[in-house]
């Protein structure tokens, strides 16, 4: 009787060993192997389906803006504040906002390599008015007016006779790490500079009142105008902040271009206070679709 009961137990453990055997050897789509143990995978039924992010239409976007408030181009606007090296930015909390002189100069050969023509913002606007424009346009702004772009910034755009558009703030200018006023009419003589309006003190302008906003625009304009006898008619917001009524106080100053921190978009003889721009770090201009 033992015996049979054995045999019996045997003939089990022989069957269970067969069907494991099959089961992990069942090759369907939501099978994984681990090691050398085969199991299956259980899916919830409730396991959400993740939709992919579509690229954006390009062509549609440039069409519609066109015909709405064309002639458009994609010109790039490029955006820059400080030239610092590393160790330099780190000591003034700069270097998310600082790209090293050698990187730069880097920078301008490979624009220079690529055929590039570097235009002042309002000459390009003029040309996208007049439909002048170079092949490959391009403009190089700095915001803010820091000192060691004398030193730093102007012997480069000298060695590739290269334009640039600077934003000051007025009431910085002479201040302990801002341009004196000096250096910045040497470079403004110099044909290579162009001059833009940054504001009074660098507020954002969707803080204040329309008074304020307009004390802040056309104040700013005044007093850089009176130093360097030349039209300033070029602007750029602080913090990249704006809405209708800073619009309109820059028609209202006879503003002929804003430039904004958004991307992407072209740039549009009906959006003049609209210019995107890209912002540019410490890599090479190539990875910026250049």
């Amino acid at each position: 009787m033992k015996k049979r009961i054995l045999i019996i137990i045997l003939f089990l453990l022989i069957g269970i060993g067969i069907w494991r055997v099959r089961i992990g050897q069942d090759k369907g789509p939501e099978k994984d192997r681990v090691g050398d143990l085969n199991f299956i995978k259980i899916i919830p039924s409730n396991t959400p389906t993740i939709t992919p992010t579509p690229t954006p239409d390009y062509k549609a976007i440039f069409s519609s803006m066109n015909a709405k408030s064309g002639p458009c181009r994609y010109v790039p606007v490029l955006m820059y504040h400080h030239l610092l090296s590393l160790n330099e930015a780190k000591k003034i909390n700069a270097s998310w906002m600082s790209v090293a002189p050698e990187v730069f100069d880097q920078q301008m050969a490979y624009l220079q390599k690529k055929g590039y023509q570097t235009m002042n913002l309002a000459e390009m606007m003029s040309g996208l008015k007049n439909n002048s424009l170079p092949p490959k346009p391009i403009v190089i702004t700095f915001d803010d007016g820091y000192r060691e772009l004398f030193n730093n910034l102007y012997p480069i755009l000298k060695k590739y006779n290269f334009k640039a558009t600077l934003f000051l703030i007025s009431q910085f200018i002479g201040g302990e790490r801002y341009l004196d006023w000096w250096q910045i009419k040497e470079m403004v003589n110099s044909g290579l500079v162009e001059i833009g309006d940054h504001t009074l003190n660098h507020p954002s302008l969707l803080k204040n009142g329309e008074e304020e906003e307009k004390n802040q625009v056309n104040g700013a304009k005044m007093i850089i105008e009176q130093n360097l006898g030349r039209q300033v008619n070029v602007f750029a917001y602080p913090y990249g902040s704006y809405n209708q009524t800073s619009e309109k106080i820059l028609k209202e100053g006879n503003f002929v271009a804003a430039v904004t921190t958004q991307r992407g978009n072209p740039v549009c003889v009906g959006l003049p206070y609209e210019i995107p721009r890209i912002r540019i770090g410490n890599v090479p201009l190539s990875g910026y679709g250049l």
